[in-house]
């Protein structure tokens, strides 16, 4: 039943292949089963915004914009890590720390449903999901306040995921997901 709902939350995702709630045939409750969602790429679109973002604040800190292959590349890490990285090309570079508080505070601030819509059926897995008594919850690299913004820009299914209180970023854990 687990793979069924993993597949299941993989709908809408670009390159992954579509399935139908209706085949979907759970014969138990979801109780013992917990769903946690990635923010960016997995729930919502976000790639717009975040690299707009990015480029704001990069060029407000003197360095050069970036394409989106060298955006999309960098972020398997943090936000610090990965503004270290586009701008001195080293993820350990202290100033990314000072980029990465810039940037959330440009990026959380303009969180909208038009700027971080949950991919086509995240609503219906969520709602699924929770009906069936799983537990939910949602992780991101970027900081805790932009993934809690996100949720709650996206009305009853990100409402469904906040509540659960599971709502957490790279700045509220001791280490990062992978």
């Amino acid at each position: 039943n687990t793979s069924k709902v993993r597949a299941y939350c993989r709908r809408g995702v670009p390159g992954v292949p579509s399935k139908t709630f209706s085949s979907m045939k759970m014969s138990s409750s979801l109780k013992s089963v917990g769903v946690l969602f990635d923010v960016d790429g997995t729930l919502a679109d976000s790639t717009n915004l975040a690299y707009t973002a990015t480029n704001e604040v990069l060029l407000r800190h003197g360095h050069k914009q970036i394409s989106i292959e060298a955006y999309l590349k960098a972020t398997i890490h943090t936000t610090p890590r990965r503004m270290a990285v586009h701008a001195h090309e080293d993820p350990e570079h202290p100033a990314g720390l000072v980029l990465a508080k810039d940037f959330d505070e440009t990026y959380v601030q303009r969180v909208s449903e038009e700027t971080t819509p949950f991919f086509p059926g995240v609503a219906e897995v969520v709602k699924y999901a929770h009906e069936n008594d799983a537990a939910l919850g949602v992780l991101s690299n970027a900081c805790g306040d932009y993934a809690r913004a996100v949720c709650a820009a996206n009305g009853e299914a990100g409402a469904l995921l906040a509540a659960a209180n599971v709502v957490w970023g790279a700045d509220d854990v001791d280490a990062p997901k992978p």
